[in-house]
C-alpha cells in the first residue's frame, strides 16, 4: 500500500506512509509512486507475469475504489490521471483470480463497476452487470486476436459501414445463441448486413436514426449524429455516435465525426471515446476544443492512427487540467 502525499511535487518518489501487509512473493504490490509535473502520478507495481490484479484507491482508508484491472507483465506502470484534482490518496494492489477476468478501467455505477476494455483502433468492449457491450467490433488494424477470451455480446453498437467499424463476420462471431444479442445500428449498416442465414444479423438489429433511443439489458441507448463538415466521407444522417446509460453513468462513443454541434451539446458524460484522424475525423486541436466544450469526466482518445499518427500528448496538453477532465490513453495500438 502506498500513499500519495500532496506535499511532494515534480518527479519525486512519493512517501509510503503505510506498509504492504500480508504479501507473499507471488502477490501483487504497488512498489513506487512518482508525481509528474502536471500533477499526475505514475504508479509502478509488480506481480508474477500473466497474473491479474486490481489497483484500488482511497483517500481516507474507509472504503476502496477500483481504478484499473491489469494483466501483469511482471513489472507494470499505470498513470493516475485523477491525481491532479485530489489532495492525496492511498493505493493498493489486490490479486484477481478465476476465469474470464476482464482488464480495463473501472467506472463505478449504481449497479456495480463498468469495466472499459480497449480492443483496438475503434473497437471497445464494456463489461457491466454481467453483460458485454461492444462498440464497432472489427477485425481490421490487427484486432482479430484481441477478441480471444472476450465474452459473447449482449449488446453491439455499430456506428457506420466502414470496415474498420463494421464487420459482418465479427458481428456473427459475437452473437449469443437464440435472441441473446441486440445490435443497434443506423439504416445504412442494416442494409449492408447479409440478409440470409447463417448470419441472422438483421433479425437481431434495432435500427436507430440520429436522435432515436432504444434499450436493452437495463441500458438506454441514444443515437447521436456523426458526420463530416469539410468533406463527404461521412454524410450527415448515415451514421450514429452513441450515448449509453448504465447504472446512472453515461458513456459516449463518437464513431467517425468532425467537430459537430451535436457533440459539443452533450452533457453529463462520464466517459467519452473520441476519434481523431484525417481526412475523416477531427484534428487534435479540434478534438481537444470539443472535449473542453462538453466536459466528460474522463476521455479516451481512440481511432488516432491511420495515414497520420496523431499526437496524443498534445491532445492531453490542450485539454488541460483546469476543467477536471481526465485524459486516459490506453492500448488501442499494441
Amino acid at each position: 500500500m502506498k500513499f500519495l502525499s500532496p506535499a511532494l511535487r515534480t518527479a519525486l518518489p512519493l512517501a509510503a506512509l503505510g506498509t504492504t501487509l500480508w504479501l507473499t512473493a507471488a502477490e501483487p504490490q504497488v512498489t513506487g509512486l512518482i508525481r509528474e509535473e502536471n500533477g499526475e502520478v505514475v504508479l509502478t507495481s509488480a506481480a508474477d507475469e500473466g497474473t491479474y490484479y486490481r489497483i484500488e484507491t482511497t483517500d481516507a482508508m474507509r472504503s476502496w475504489t477500483p481504478l484499473v484491472t491489469v494483466r501483469s507483465t511482471g513489472s507494470d506502470q499505470h498513470l493516475d490521471t485523477a491525481a491532479p484534482h485530489l489532495d492525496g490518496r492511498y493505493y493498493r494492489a489486490i490479486p484477481q483470480t478465476g476465469a474470464d477476468i476482464i482488464t480495463g478501467d473501472h467506472l463505478p455505477t449504481d449497479n456495480g463497476d463498468a469495466l472499459l476494455h480497449p480492443i483496438g483502433h475503434a473497437s471497445v468492449m464494456v463489461s457491466w452487470n454481467g453483460k458485454a457491450i461492444y462498440s464497432d467490433p472489427s477485425d481490421q488494424n490487427g484486432n482479430a486476436p484481441r477478441f480471444t477470451g472476450l465474452p459473447l455480446a449482449d449488446v453491439i453498437l455499430v456506428t457506420h459501414t466502414h470496415s474498420d467499424h463494421f464487420s459482418a463476420s465479427r458481428l456473427t462471431a459475437l452473437l449469443k445463441p437464440g435472441t441473446g444479442t441486440t445490435i443497434f445500428a443506423p439504416q445504412s449498416v442494416y442494409n449492408a448486413m447479409p440478409s440470409a442465414a447463417p448470419a441472422t444479423l438483421r433479425s437481431r438489429t434495432t435500427i436507430l436514426a440520429n436522435g432515436a433511443t432504444g434499450n436493452a439489458h437495463g441500458m438506454d441507448i441514444r443515437a447521436i449524429a456523426m458526420y463530416n463538415l469539410s468533406n463527404s466521407n461521412h454524410p450527415q444522417g448515415t451514421g450514429n455516435g452513441y450515448v449509453v446509460t448504465m447504472g446512472g453513468q453515461n458513456l459516449y462513443f463518437s464513431g467517425d465525426t468532425e467537430d459537430i454541434p451535436e457533440m459539443r451539446a452533450l452533457t453529463d458524460i462520464d466517459a467519452a471515446f473520441v476519434c481523431m484522424s484525417l481526412p475523416s475525423n477531427m484534428t487534435v486541436d479540434a478534438a481537444a476544443s470539443a472535449v473542453r466544450e462538453f466536459r466528460p469526466r474522463m476521455v479516451f482518445p481512440y481511432h488516432y492512427r491511420q495515414s497520420i499518427v496523431f499526437d496524443i500528448a498534445r491532445f492531453k496538453q490542450l485539454v488541460g487540467t483546469d476543467l477536471g477532465i481526465e485524459v486516459r490513453q490506453r492500448l488501442f495500438y499494441p
